[in-house]
């Protein structure tokens, strides 16, 4: 199994998916999975993608089979970009059309603004504008504040099944599926989950001054009916961003990229291969 060492030392394992045809030469996907999860979330996006484009999926720092870091680390969101883009360099990825689902959209912004030239277009899921409002209020679960939640739950698999319900819709979304989702994601240390809570959510702020410096084509995902994620939020991003386009799915899940993931898939690789033909 893959890793690249980061300058300070750290590992970090990602997975390649490439089933395009041997005499191509296709163009990457990277994609950015969501709040402490990791790339096994993406699974059901890959033999769709994967056809037609070589797909990178790593697992950030302190995710998955990535290092988790000794306490004290210095998480912020200038680290998650010279991260995101030393895993790059390292991999010899130049430029890749960036997929991100929640999180790992709500940052491309900000990745976009700093190194605009690694960037050939985004594509974004059920990217809030950062964790406020609703989503805040969700994620904090009765509790002061997302993070507080965190700690003070019993467990983590219970502070997740806690707040499902908007995430993935009981009507859309099997028992078992939940049940692995929360199983996997849970699997993130619970360090991680606070320190990432505590210092890199709060930085995070898609503005309308960022989006109009996104040139590059944008793609947003959002689904019709979801308490985290009021379709006001998504037409922002459209409203916004110079070349952007919004698909709407029918679904109260906010956790579109796991609950309509073939569906997600189909949107993106249709909103890749039109802008390759034109």
């Amino acid at each position: 199994m893959p890793y690249v060492n980061l300058p300070d030392g750290a590992r970090i394992f990602y997975r390649v998916d490439d089933f395009t045809d041997p005499w191509s030469q296709p163009e990457t996907i990277l994609m950015l999975h969501g709040f402490c999860r990791n790339s096994r979330f993406w699974y059901a996006w890959v033999p769709i993608l994967g056809r037609h484009f070589r797909v990178v999926r790593p697992d950030l720092r302190g995710c998955g089979k990535s290092d988790v870091p000794a306490p004290g680390f210095a998480w912020s969101l200038a680290q998650y970009h010279d991260d995101l883009i030393a895993f790059m360099d390292v991999a010899k990825i130049g430029r890749a059309h960036f997929v991100g689902e929640s999180m790992g959209g709500m940052v491309m912004p900000y990745i976009y603004s700093r190194s605009p030239q690694r960037v050939s277009s985004v594509i974004a899921c059920s990217s809030n504008l950062g964790v406020k409002g609703a989503m805040a209020k969700e994620m904090a679960a009765g509790a002061a504040s997302m993070t507080d939640a965190i700690v003070s739950a019993p467990t983590l698999e219970q502070y997740i099944r806690k707040t499902e319900s908007s995430r993935l819709a009981a009507d859309e979304v099997s028992e078992a599926a939940r049940t692995w989702y929360a199983r996997e994601w849970a699997r993130t240390a619970r360090r991680v989950w606070h320190e990432w809570s505590a210092m890199i959510v709060p930085q995070i702020e898609v503005t309308a001054k960022l989006l109009a410096r996104l040139h590059v084509p944008l793609l947003f995902i959002a689904a019709s009916r979801t308490v985290k994620l009021p379709l006001e939020e998504a037409r922002f991003w459209i409203n916004h961003a110079p070349d952007a386009h919004l698909d709407i799915i029918d679904s109260a899940s906010q956790g579109l990229a796991f609950a309509k993931a073939e569906e997600c898939a189909h949107l993106t690789l249709r909103f890749l291969l039109a802008r390759q033909r034109a």
